[in-house]
């Protein structure tokens, strides 16, 4: 027979807080566009210097990332390399907030040239 004590317990505890903090982010969120998870290091280039990131998913019109700074909301270039290639994308933060412990999640909507004016969002 194998006792469990009160340690034993915390783990398994803590996983099903975890998983039902998940579900309730995710039911609460009301996308009308597929997101795919993208995990991978990016560069976040604003104010002429170059910060490192991680993203988290990606739409055919935005981004999520983490990083242990907080991003100012506004316009910034992501950019990022393959094997064959360095992509610098457009993109704006419009929202950005602590997860704790000195890191943050935020979001920004890609930015494509538009019309004669400037700048719209990606479609």
């Amino acid at each position: 027979m194998v006792l469990r004590s009160d340690k034993a317990k915390r783990p398994s505890k803590a996983i099903r807080d975890l998983v039902a903090a998940a579900r309730t982010n995710r039911a609460h969120e009301a996308r009308s566009e597929a997101r795919y998870p993208l995990f991978r290091p990016v560069s976040l280039d604003m104010n002429n210097r170059s910060y490192s990131a991680f993203t988290r998913e990606i739409t055919n019109t935005g981004i999520g990332l983490l990083h242990n700074f907080e991003v100012p909301l506004g316009d910034v270039e992501l950019s990022f390399s393959n094997k064959l290639e360095h992509f610098n994308i457009p993109m704006r933060i419009v929202w950005c907030r602590s997860c704790g412990q000195g890191w943050y999640v935020s979001g920004g909507e890609f930015i494509v040239e538009g019309h004669a004016g400037g700048h719209s969002r990606a479609n």
